[in-house]
């Protein structure tokens, strides 16, 4: 997901629906860190009427800046949603809203119509994750939030999800190659991609290995 091109958009209230809301909040919290945009996040499986008051308080004070609120959420209550509803519509100047939902159809239509919404797929979030991956410094990636999100995804048997790892390490390798970068180092990586689905190997220290090893690239 090209968040640059988002941000670009003058409107104030934005919808991803997403089945995955950690790992795409995490990648949108990557981005936003990087270039230093203030934000907050309320997460919560439901969010309440509240949490949306504090919203509405939230959005008059003022920053000196612009500033984003996320909304990550599964589902939000009819009353939440209303008490939202002239804050969506009229917010104060530099405020803006993200709401990231697994659950897009509990949306009110009034509420629904008064955001700008972004289809979100599975391929976008990891592309995402990859450029993020390569524009850091080596000795910083392994502390990237979407990296430790990657090494701490489980399955639906609560094991390791390897998959996502492979997902991951499989695009690494796309991109790699469409920016030419050194062919023994990216040969290197479809090597690691290899390994990512046997339960032997580690996906900490195969990552820890490409994070060293891979060259930082200005995407």
């Amino acid at each position: 997901m090209d968040f640059s091109t988002i941000f670009r958009s003058q409107h104030h209230a934005i919808l991803f629906p997403t089945r995955d809301r950690n790992f795409f909040l995490e990648n949108l919290r990557s981005y936003l860190n990087e270039e230093k945009i203030i934000h907050e996040v309320t997460e919560g499986n439901v969010l309440d009427i509240d949490t949306a008051r504090a919203l509405k308080s939230w959005s008059i004070k003022s920053y000196g800046a612009p500033k984003i609120m996320i909304l990550s959420f599964h589902t939000i209550t009819i009353p939440a949603q209303n008490a939202l509803l002239k804050v969506l519509e009229e917010p104060t100047d530099g405020s803006r809203f993200i709401l990231i939902t697994s659950h897009v159809d509990a949306l009110l239509p009034t509420v629904r119509s008064r955001l700008s919404e972004q289809r979100v797929t599975e391929e976008n979030i990891i592309n995402s994750t990859v450029k993020t991956f390569l524009k850091t410094p080596h000795i910083s990636r392994m502390k990237l939030d979407v990296v430790q999100e990657i090494l701490e995804a489980k399955d639906g048997d609560d094991r390791k999800d390897r998959e996502k790892l492979q997902e991951f390490l499989s695009n690494l390798f796309e991109v790699m190659i469409k920016e030419k970068v050194d062919n023994v180092i990216t040969k290197e990586v479809a090597l690691c991609a290899s390994y990512a689905s046997d339960p032997s190997s580690s996906g900490k220290s195969l990552l820890e290995y490409l994070s060293l090893r891979v060259p930082r690239i200005a995407l």
